[in-house]
């Protein structure tokens, strides 16, 4: 009960610095799973187990939910705009503690006057086969707006694979798409409109398992609705935990 990072996905729960094998984040994480999402509600959650290598995670929760920002990254709140709560669950089922499957749900309102809902749907998928890591994630979401403007539609995808060597070296590798295009509401949002793709590289040294250092450069791409610009990224990152 309180304030939580509010589970939807799995991308969240590895943000931090050395968690997340790149320097950037997914732009569907960060657009659509609006990382790093924190809210305040209840949530029930917990372990069912199935045998001694399966069992399934749960989370039931409900919260104030996303609000009437400019975009849904930008609506992230702690005093909710309206009366209504936002009510999700996310199952995952875990195997030999090396897979991970799993779906995410949630509705509700987003405006002042609690008329018009975001519902959001998301996969995600995690592995290990020895020293690889794989990491995958769908998200979707559909905002509705006031006549005559349009539903807002946003989706996209990450797949990731890493592999650490000796202890001290990780190339990481991961290819995402975001499609996010909303027209616009009454209500104060205003258009929004992402269609890109982008192939990210990335090296990290860990000096110890508590200080990593990163390079990572990425290949920005525009898909059909956009002109191509001049926009890869190259990044460096120095992280210490303590």
């Amino acid at each position: 009960v309180g304030a939580m990072l509010t589970p939807f996905n799995r991308f969240d729960e590895f943000h931090g610095p050395l968690e997340n094998f790149l320097v950037n984040r997914p732009q569907m994480a960060r657009e659509i799973g609006v990382s790093a999402w924190k809210d305040v509600g209840i949530d029930i959650h917990g372990s069912l187990f199935f045998g001694n290598k399966f069992y399934v995670n749960y989370d039931v929760y409900a919260i104030n939910g996303l609000g009437a920002g400019t975009r849904l990254r930008a609506s992230r709140q702690y005093l909710d705009n309206n009366d209504a709560k936002s009510l999700g669950f996310r199952l995952s089922g875990v195997l030999a503690d090396r897979w991970e499957a799993g779906f995410s749900y949630q509705r509700g309102a987003w405006d002042g006057a609690g008329d018009y809902d975001l519902t959001m749907t998301g996969v995600h998928f995690l592995g290990k086969v020895g020293e690889l890591s794989l990491f995958a994630e769908y998200s979707r979401a559909l905002s509705e707006n006031p006549a005559p403007t349009g539903r807002g539609k946003a989706s996209g995808y990450f797949v990731q694979a890493s592999y650490i060597i000796n202890r001290k070296f990780r190339p990481t590798i991961q290819y995402g798409t975001l499609d996010y295009l909303d027209n616009g509401a009454l209500l104060g949002r205003t258009p929004t409109d992402f269609d890109t793709k982008a192939l990210a590289l990335g090296m990290n040294f860990y000096l110890t398992q508590m200080i990593v250092f990163k390079a990572e450069y990425d290949f920005i791409g525009e898909g059909a609705r956009k002109t191509k610009v001049a926009n890869d990224l190259f990044a460096l990152q120095a992280a210490v935990r303590f």
